[in-house]
């Protein structure tokens, strides 16, 4: 079972693009290997790229808080909402009661620009996206992204005061993403146990991926712009010498190599 982040893992930080891991996905669908996406993209956003990617498995959406089991991939279906061919297993913490947290510390005088502020021609503008695909990010479910446009200082009295009303805040490439008790790491769980404990490998490029690649049994820390890889996880981890999707390609080829054939 492979679990893979998307932005600047497996789609290029700045095109977006998957094509220098195609040959790697392609080698992944004749194997039967399944390949769940994890991101902090919404369920609309990831099930458009299954679509693309012809990729008929279960999602886990706005990192970890969301996840989307196809109906009927397992004998006995998890109860949960059914929409466009998935069922959606409820959220910890919707994202209504995340947006009157968040209403409320800004009347304390916290600064930010949250995605639930802004239109989609905004959301375009910060993310690089086209319109249709910022349309798509602007579906919050369960999570919500945002940008500090405070002091330094005061971002550490926002995050402790989210959390101290029970919420999370994890630090992406470009945002800081709020949301409930949930992360990748345990939607893994979740899937795990439904596929019936495989190998699990692992990809991810930044600091929302680290439960998800401790998690694994093979993680792959995918190399960044930059040239940097955002952690070390330990003796068992791969550092991919490939940026983003080139990486991912280097890492599955590499792995299945050894792995599988």
């Amino acid at each position: 079972m492979l679990v893979s982040d998307l932005d600047g893992t497996l789609l290029d930080h700045h095109d977006y693009s998957y094509a220098a891991a195609l040959p790697a996905l392609r080698r992944l669908q004749s194997l039967r290997i399944p390949l769940v996406l994890a991101s902090s993209k919404t369920f609309e956003e990831l099930l458009e790229y299954n679509r693309r990617l012809e990729n008929p498995h279960p999602l886990i959406a706005e990192n970890g808080a969301l996840v989307a089991i196809p109906e009927g991939y397992f004998p006995d279906q998890l109860p949960g909402r059914q929409e466009q061919g998935y069922c959606l297993l409820s959220p910890a913490i919707g994202i209504a009661q995340i947006r009157r947290v968040l209403s409320s510390l800004r009347a304390e005088g916290f600064e930010f620009r949250a995605f639930g502020d802004m239109d989609v021609d905004e959301i375009r503008s910060h993310t690089g996206l086209n319109t249709a695909s910022a349309r798509l990010a602007s579906y919050r479910r369960a999570s919500e992204p945002l940008l500090w446009r405070g002091e330094g200082e005061r971002k550490t009295d926002f995050i402790d005061a989210l959390r101290m009303r029970g919420l999370r805040v994890l630090q992406g490439g470009r945002f800081l993403h709020v949301l409930g008790p949930s992360d990748k790491a345990s939607a893994l769980a979740l899937l795990r146990r439904r596929f019936g404990y495989p190998r699990v490998v692992a990809l991810g490029d930044s600091p929302n991926d680290l439960e998800l690649l401790r998690a694994a049994d093979h993680p792959v820390v995918v190399r960044r712009p930059d040239g940097s890889h955002f952690a070390k996880i330990g003796d068992t981890a791969l550092y991919t010498q490939g940026v983003g999707p080139l990486g991912w390609n280097e890492a599955i080829q590499g792995l299945l190599d050894t792995l599988v054939e």
